[in-house]
């Protein structure tokens, strides 16, 4: 005799279950064998569709997500998904609904640009949000959304900063070759305001400085600018050379560049001076 059981598909996922089917004996047979059967129900998920991606990424490289349908449809399943972002990393035509066609193979990947500027500002994050689909396909759920949504973050790739070519320069005290020097001055990255240096010698009396303020825009901040070093002669022999600090201070409505700590120049001063006492001549002739 064969016993057929009828599986009903509630549409619930909730896992496996066991079915216990046991055979029990009447007055007129006994039960042979084994009086207990178990049989697993295999749960078929609900289909579904979800969202994946391949984690953050630098500024400038596209953000990807991956949305995926569970089982693989028969036919092209058509998606609404938006785009959203937090920062200003992404251009905004990439942003907003759209609609994606998952292929009959189960996912398709969503690629989606980010901008590489020059200017330092906050990571960002950029947001893909599952919208209504086609078919009887439910949306899956990411704990840190209130809607079917995943976050990706973006890091940017800019920091504020001044760069001088050199740290230490050497001058001398005497006029001709070597008696000046020089070194550049450049911004990391682009400011949103003008920035103002003001660069000034710890010791104008032994070295000058040449400009003493330096400019930079938004549109001219990677473009180096030359400070000159001139020693300034004495008739002193100091014993040593001398050593002159230069200092640099920026000033700027961009909060980032206004006040930010600028490296300092050490100057070397050679000194051309000698103590002694020079006679005019060492002899003399005189008549009785």
């Amino acid at each position: 005799m064969n016993i057929l059981l009828k599986v009903t598909d509630d549409g619930v996922e909730e896992g496996d279950e066991i079915a216990v089917i046991t055979l029990l004996p009447d007055e007129a047979y006994t039960v042979g064998g084994l009086g207990t059967y178990m049989l697993t129900i295999v749960d078929e998920p609900a289909p579904h569709v979800s969202l994946s991606s391949g984690g953050g990424v630098m500024e400038g490289k596209a953000v990807k997500f991956t949305l995926s349908a569970v089982p693989a449809p028969s036919a092209p399943l058509a998606v609404d998904l938006k785009l959203s972002q937090d920062g200003d990393h992404v251009a905004a035509e990439d942003l907003g609904w759209r609609t994606v066609t998952v292929p009959t193979s189960g996912s398709v990947t969503v690629s989606i640009p980010t901008v590489d500027d020059d200017e330092d500002e906050p990571d960002g994050t950029v947001t893909a949000t599952v919208g209504s689909g086609d078919g009887h396909y439910t949306l899956g759920w990411h704990h840190a959304c209130i809607w079917p949504c995943l976050a990706v973050d973006v890091e940017d790739n800019d920091r504020a900063g001044v760069s001088l070519s050199s740290g230490f320069v050497s001058v001398s005290e005497a006029a001709g070759d070597g008696n000046s020097a020089s070194y550049t001055v450049v911004l990391e990255s682009e400011p949103t305001a003008e920035v103002s240096i003001t660069v000034t010698s710890g010791d104008p009396a032994a070295a000058t400085v040449s400009p003493s303020t330096l400019t930079f825009t938004p549109s001219t901040w990677a473009v180096s600018q030359e400070v000159t070093v001139t020693g300034v002669d004495d008739s002193v022999d100091q014993s040593s050379d001398r050593s002159v600090s230069i200092s640099h201070r920026a000033v700027s409505d961009d909060s980032k560049y206004n006040g930010i700590s600028i490296s300092g120049v050490t100057v070397t001063v050679e000194d051309d001076d000698r103590a002694g006492v020079s006679l005019s001549s060492g002899f003399v002739s005189v008549s009785e």
